[in-house]
């Protein structure tokens, strides 16, 4: 008999119980699923992002990425025809931007998440969640 490397219960000549064995193995299952759908998400948002760049430009393309980028935005966008939000003060490039904004207090107590629309050219607007 070993112990487990894991749980260190007793086991029969292998370094992991059946049971932490079995978990790790439900953990290995649940990764790759959350992988997949991952994939598919950031799939989608490049069919997005595409679309809007063929209907709009290039130029308006890297002012959402970097407002994305600068909100740390999630995967998930959607093109919709009203926001939520409270506009932004500043715009980028001339673009309105809208949130809604909670804080979440984070382990500093300065966290914030919500929802970002970016407003496109034909009056939709671009949603994302992000969190920072």
């Amino acid at each position: 008999m070993t112990k487990c490397r894991i749980c260190e219960e007793e086991t029969a000549e292998k370094e992991i119980c059946p049971s932490c064995q079995s978990d790790q193995e439900t953990m290995k299952q649940a990764f790759e699923e959350e992988e997949k759908h991952n994939r598919e998400l950031m799939n989608k948002d490049s069919a997005i992002l595409k679309s809007i760049e063929e209907e709009f430009g290039e130029e308006i393309i890297k002012t959402i990425h970097e407002e994305l980028q600068e909100s740390c935005s999630c995967l998930g966008l959607a093109i919709v025809d009203k926001q939520k939000g409270e506009k932004s003060e500043e715009t980028r490039d001339g673009i309105n931007i809208y949130y809604d904004q909670t804080v979440n207090g984070g382990y500093e107590g300065d966290s914030f998440e919500g929802w970002i629309w970016i407003e496109l050219p034909n009056k939709k607007y671009l949603q994302s969640y992000y969190s920072m």
